[in-house]
């Protein structure tokens, strides 16, 4: 539905970081959610939470793209209904100005469509090394990203689960 690839290929992408294969020092893992999926579905119908999605999947696209033109690597995948995830191996630009920059497009989305389209996502950030430049688990490096996700999540009062 979206054209992203989805949560195997995420998980598959994640072994290759843990084996070594992707041959990176560092990455940020950047989980997204598109916030308000079940209220559109009961208010609006599936249709409407599709079209949501949908959205949603083309501006986390647009943020990949404009990451790559900035010369930025990254991987976008589609990990759940609602989830999305992205991976920046060595990443050049700071989390902060990430999110500005995919916070633009989002806000670009909602000025041009109708206000029953709109869509609100929150996110969660980890580096996959710590602050001495050693290397984490995967598992807490998810936790860690999905930890901050549902605390921005809970600031606006979004979905915890």
């Amino acid at each position: 539905m979206t054209g992203l690839p989805n949560r195997r290929a995420f998980e598959e992408y994640m072994e290759r970081i843990r084996t070594g294969e992707v041959g990176c020092r560092d990455a940020v893992l950047t989980y997204i959610r598109l916030e308000g999926l079940n209220e559109r579905n009961d208010r609006f119908g599936l249709q409407a939470g599709d079209e949501a999605v949908i959205a949603a999947a083309r501006c986390v696209a647009d943020f990949c793209r404009a990451c790559v033109d900035g010369g930025e690597s990254v991987s976008c995948f589609r990990t759940g209904g609602n989830e999305f995830a992205l991976i920046r191996p060595e990443p050049r630009a700071n989390s902060g100005q990430l999110h500005r920059q995919f916070s633009a497009i989002v806000a670009r989305y909602n000025r041009t469509c109708a206000p029953r389209a709109r869509i609100t996502m929150t996110y969660g950030f980890s580096r996959l090394c710590d602050e001495d430049g050693k290397s984490r688990s995967i598992s807490a490096w998810k936790a860690e990203a999905d930890a901050y996700l549902k605390r921005n999540a809970t600031r606006l009062g979004g979905d915890t689960e």
